[in-house]
């Protein structure tokens, strides 16, 4: 289970980010149910999610999900979603 940032750019800026834990993405359902919680609180509309963005996730922990990535009209760039990952004290 890990804990996920998903975070609304404009013009190099961040404009809105929330998180959410508990959520893996080891599979397609678990990665849209990930994003889905993202996108709730941000009051998006789900993106379309094509294989590259699993594929980023799973290699760079990392995805980008740009303005036509979105079936509806979006007034931002980019909807950025990054794995959160805690150092260990020790």
């Amino acid at each position: 289970m890990g804990r996920y940032w998903g975070k609304i750019v404009k013009n190099h800026k961040i404009v809105k980010d929330t998180t959410a834990d508990g959520y893996t993405t080891d599979t397609q359902e678990e990665f849209e149910q990930m994003i889905q919680a993202l996108c709730e609180p941000l009051d998006l509309p789900r993106p379309v999610i094509l294989s590259k963005h699993l594929r980023d996730m799973s290699e760079f922990r990392h995805t980008r999900f740009r303005a036509d990535d979105f079936m509806e009209e979006v007034a931002f760039d980019s909807f950025d979603v990054e794995e959160l990952i805690d150092k260990k004290k020790g």
